[in-house]
């Protein structure tokens, strides 16, 4: 789900209201893939959404690091 400007803008707000000296630090730089995997093979369809943050290093992947949910389901994968 994506938040919209207005739900960026008061959280924003209020963490800065709350704590007006706070500072960030950077650990890492990642690159972020937002897909559907999807089949209409098999024992029934599939429409995952899937949210994978990868740590690249000298042109290589060095972690995954992948995000979904299966409504509940656990995953038969």
């Amino acid at each position: 789900m994506r938040a919209s400007t207005t739900e960026v803008v008061r959280t924003y707000r209020a963490l800065f209201d709350r704590f007006p000296d706070i500072r960030d630090e950077v650990q890492e730089v990642l690159v972020v893939v937002r897909f559907v995997a999807g089949s209409g093979q098999g024992a029934g369809s599939l429409a995952l959404l899937i949210a994978t943050f990868l740590v690249a290093e000298e042109g290589l992947i060095r972690s995954d690091d992948s995000r979904f949910d299966t409504v509940g389901r656990p995953c038969e994968c």
